[in-house]
């Protein structure tokens, strides 16, 4: 009668024990969930985070300075005319003036606005050629003019204001024997013999030439039968 008695607190307690085997193993898919939306979490966060690096390691576009610049070669000086656009400040503006594609010179806003660091619309910028360039340029040099801004390295103007003549547009100059002329000037008062030596030099070309000089050499036994006369 006694184990009648007990049998059902026995099975009572294997009951219990069931009970709690089922509550581990809802606690466990719990867990896994946890642990599975972390994860997912993670893998975004790094996904982000590689996706953020690469879009700043991309250069950004040059922001470029929207200017209207126009330069002029005349009477002994180069000036900028400012016609439109932003201002221009010293600190981030260069003034490059080149002969032949060199580079002669880099100048600043102040140099050629009397001190001023601004540069606006409607102004001009002015320099005498001979600071630049030393000796005025002659006709046939290549003078380019270059504004740089020294933030994007943009040109704001890059301008030829003298283009040297072509090869069609050199002069061509041609002295035959019938150009050349000698008359001779004798005296009794002085040994020796003096002459006028008169040169026709004929320009066949398209471009004018200036500034010629003409240069004459005597055969030494020209001048030694002159020293005899």
């Amino acid at each position: 009668m006694v184990r009648k008695a007990n049998c059902p607190t026995i099975r009572k307690k294997r009951g219990l024990k069931r009970r709690h085997v089922t509550s581990f193993s809802q606690d466990l898919r719990a867990v896994s969930e946890i642990v599975s939306t972390i994860l997912l979490l993670g893998i975004s966060v790094a996904m982000v985070s590689s996706v953020a690096l690469w879009l700043s390691s991309i250069p950004l576009p040059d922001e470029r300075l929207d200017v209207d610049l126009l330069g002029i070669y005349q009477n002994g000086n180069m000036t900028i005319e400012h016609q439109g656009g932003e201002m221009l400040e010293e600190e981030f503006t260069r003034i490059e003036f080149l002969l032949n594609d060199e580079t002669i010179s880099e100048l600043r806003i102040s140099d050629g606005r009397d001190g001023e660091e601004k540069w606006s619309q409607g102004e001009t910028w002015v320099h005498p050629v001979r600071d630049i360039y030393g000796d005025p340029p002659e006709v046939f040099d290549n003078i380019t003019v270059m504004v740089i801004d020294v933030r994007s390295q943009a040109l704001l103007l890059i301008q030829s204001v003298q283009e040297g003549p072509g090869l069609g547009e050199m002069p061509d100059l041609s002295v035959s024997p019938e150009d050349i002329s000698i008359t001779f000037v004798t005296s009794v008062l002085r040994k020796g013999v003096e002459a006028n030596i008169t040169v026709n030099v004929s320009n066949q070309g398209n471009y004018p030439a200036s500034d010629v000089l003409v240069r004459v050499f005597a055969a030494d036994e020209f001048v030694q039968h002159l020293e005899k006369l």
